[in-house]
């Protein structure tokens, strides 16, 4: 996934963004409007106020920054004029996306589309489940109209952006043409998948949601049940993921300390461990896969991980693991205030340093590749 940030006015618009678990640094919350995006229903989040005035944008970027002096540097004695640079204010669909990542969901339509060299917009990709999949869009269709204008690549960018409900129509494989409407919502993806190459089981997490933890325990057990020569993890494409999600899945493959939460002036609030009720369930030599893509508590899953030696290959991660709370704005917009630093489980910050790998790979469609390829050099059955 690409994460973007567009500043308009002052406010920042469409941040597509989750790295450490919200919920998480809850346990700390300096407000009781924290908002929990572990608990916190999307049906339950009102719409953003569309077309702001400049007086009604003033007044949210004011009340951030208030709350900012209030809560935020109040024992440090500082006061802010502008929003600090790690600090966002997102609209009602940047939440709603960070709820969904957090429940290892997806939100929105559930499809990609690009244009071709002939400037046919051409659908990329289609989630199962989503409302795209559920309307009859399919990889390879042809985009004719959007809100029954020709679509352009603005057009296109503009659906992505605002998330409304929106009417489409595309042509099939069969050149049959179709229109249908579509609005957003979460839908269920497949947060953790499993399957067996060359009796290597590979593991594969997009999401590191709460039911992370079942899911891979089950993938474990059943690579030792196969008898599997090694396991590969790979986190060359897990965006985001809950602290409550890192705690469990750390206990499949060790047992103590996981994460300490430290404040901006370096003082250790929590720590975080493994659950003592839960043994490891490694029984082949596990190789971790990261990439610049790996981000928050995944990064600390394989930060964790290095740190007991386990082979690390990719390239460095994105070194974003400060823990975060969402505060409510006039107008149904939100603060997204950064307020803690994760340290890994022996106290080192990889914020904005990020986790390096032990064997350096490059960001390429071929690393799993190499991996089974360095197994079958380097493991014996």
């Amino acid at each position: 996934m690409n994460y973007f940030l567009r500043k308009y006015n002052a406010i920042i618009i469409t941040v597509v963004l989750l790295s450490i678990g919200l919920s998480g640094c809850s346990l700390v919350s300096r407000h009781p409007k924290t908002i929990n995006v572990i608990e916190q229903s999307i049906d339950a989040i009102p719409d953003s106020k569309p077309d702001l005035s400049d007086k009604e944008r003033n007044k949210i970027y004011q009340t951030a920054i208030q709350f900012i002096n209030k809560y935020y540097y109040k024992k440090n004695n500082m006061q802010e004029k502008q929003l600090p640079d790690d600090v966002y204010i997102l609209t009602s669909n940047d939440l709603k996306k960070m709820i969904a990542y957090a429940q290892g969901k997806n939100y929105g339509f559930g499809f990609s589309a690009g244009f071709s060299n002939n400037g046919q917009c051409i659908v990329i990709s289609v989630d199962k489940n989503s409302p795209a999949y559920n309307a009859g869009i399919r990889e390879g269709n042809i985009i004719e109209q959007i809100n029954e204008m020709p679509v352009t690549k603005e057009l296109l960018f503009s659906i992505f952006q605002n998330l409304i409900k929106t009417s489409i129509m595309f042509k099939d494989e069969n050149n049959n043409i179709h229109t249908v409407t579509i609005k957003p919502k979460d839908y269920s993806i497949d947060t953790i998948v499993y399957k067996e190459q060359e009796h290597i089981g590979i593991i594969t997490v997009k999401i590191l949601s709460i039911d992370a933890y079942n899911k891979i325990k089950q993938a474990l057990q059943t690579s030792y049940k196969n008898n599997d020569k090694a396991i590969i993890l790979d986190l060359t494409k897990a965006y985001s993921g809950s602290m409550e999600a890192l705690q469990q899945v750390s206990s499949l493959f060790f047992q103590g300390k996981v994460a300490y939460l430290q404040d901006r002036n370096g003082k250790i609030l929590y720590c975080f461990s493994t659950d003592n009720k839960i043994k490891p369930h490694i029984k082949a030599p596990v190789i971790v896969l990261i990439s610049k893509y790996t981000r928050g508590a995944s990064e600390l899953l394989a930060q964790d991980l290095k740190e007991r030696n386990f082979l690390i290959i990719g390239e460095k991660t994105a070194g974003d693991t400060t823990g975060k709370e969402i505060y409510p704005l006039p107008y149904n917009y939100y603060l997204y205030l950064p307020n803690h630093i994760i340290l890994s489980s022996h106290k080192n910050s990889i914020l904005s340093k990020g986790v390096t790998p032990s064997i350096f790979v490059p960001d390429n469609s071929n690393i799993i590749d190499f991996a089974i390829d360095f197994v079958k050099e380097n493991i014996s059955n």
